[in-house]
């Protein structure tokens, strides 16, 4: 989906999550300003949510996308919206893999209930990434600060 003009960043189709550093080109601590920068500004607010969060939803059927929770005005959390086909991380997981291919790149995790669905989570620094499965299948990814939870 080409854009033009400076500043005038859109949600990428396929995204790309490097593990405890960035979600498809946000960072844990970003300022909303930077957000708009990168992911432009389709966005809805999320009503019911505790912390502002932004939802970034793809035109379709179903709600598929990404979206980024702020608290103090920076990037506490950004995580996918529903399996939104294309998405990978820089090791090469995708959508749909087997959650067991996780273990491959990461000896030491850990593992959330949700309500639905499983976070297996992996700490680098000061960012947690969680890897969200459901059916034994990844179907999701998202990155955290340490305070928060994964279940996003």
């Amino acid at each position: 989906m080409p854009h033009s003009g400076a500043g005038r960043g859109h949600l990428p189709t396929q995204g790309l999550v490097i593990p405890g550093v960035s979600f498809a080109g946000i960072r844990i601590g970003d300022s909303m300003q930077r957000v708009r920068m990168v992911w432009g500004t389709g966005y809805q607010v999320c009503k019911y949510c505790v912390d502002p969060t932004w939802l970034y939803e793809y035109h379709g059927s179903e709600p598929l996308g990404a979206a980024v929770r702020f608290q103090h005005g920076q990037v506490a959390a950004a995580f996918s919206l529903g399996s939104p086909a294309g998405w990978r991380t820089k090791d090469g997981l995708s959508m749909g893999d087997p959650i067991a291919n996780v273990y491959q790149y990461y000896k030491t995790t850990g593992t959330t209930r949700c309500i639905g669905f499983d976070a297996i989570t992996a700490r680098t620094g000061k960012v947690i990434t969680a890897f969200y499965s459901a059916a034994g299948v990844i179907y999701g990814f998202a990155i955290v600060i340490p305070s928060m939870t994964v279940c996003q």
